[in-house]
């Protein structure tokens, strides 16, 4: 016999979290179908055996770090619509000295003596990098292929 029931739906009838009418048509099921109750009796030792593990309680260390990071992602602003190129390197993640290698290829302006970079386009130029980069890649396998054919 086929069964269309899923772990999820047996999941979800143990936590009593199904609608009614979904959860008669599940018990229904099971009154007839062996594989699925043993299924669902396997859930529910599982379950039983999880309840009896200890809780885990974090270090006081851990918990700090966690709130701060928290902190930091609901609280950071964000990023400016023209970057500086110094707001650029922070936002790949690159030293000052690793941008300047890629000046001439970024699309900046010039405001006020200072190079600039609109977000949307920064984005663009990384989105192109990566199709470069996917294709590359797709073209270096196909030549190996090639290569093992030959």
């Amino acid at each position: 016999m086929h069964c269309e029931l899923t772990h999820e739906d047996l999941s979800l009838h143990l936590g009593r979290e199904l609608e009614a009418g979904a959860a008669a048509t599940l018990e229904a099921h099971l009154a007839g179908c062996e594989r699925c109750r043993g299924h669902l009796q396997v859930l529910r030792r599982l379950e039983q055996d999880l309840a009896r593990l200890p809780r885990a309680q974090p270090s006081d260390d851990a918990l700090m770090r966690t709130r701060q990071a928290l902190w930091r992602d609901a609280y950071q602003p964000p990023e400016p619509e023209v970057m500086t190129l110094q707001e650029v390197a922070r936002y790949l993640r690159l030293t000052p000295e690793e941008l300047e290698g890629l000046v001439l290829e970024l699309p900046v302006f010039e405001l006020a003596w200072q190079l600039r970079l609109r977000r949307q386009k920064l984005l663009e130029w990384i989105e192109s990098r990566e199709r470069v980069a996917t294709h590359r890649r797709a073209k270096g396998l196909m030549t190996e292929g090639l290569t093992e054919i030959a």
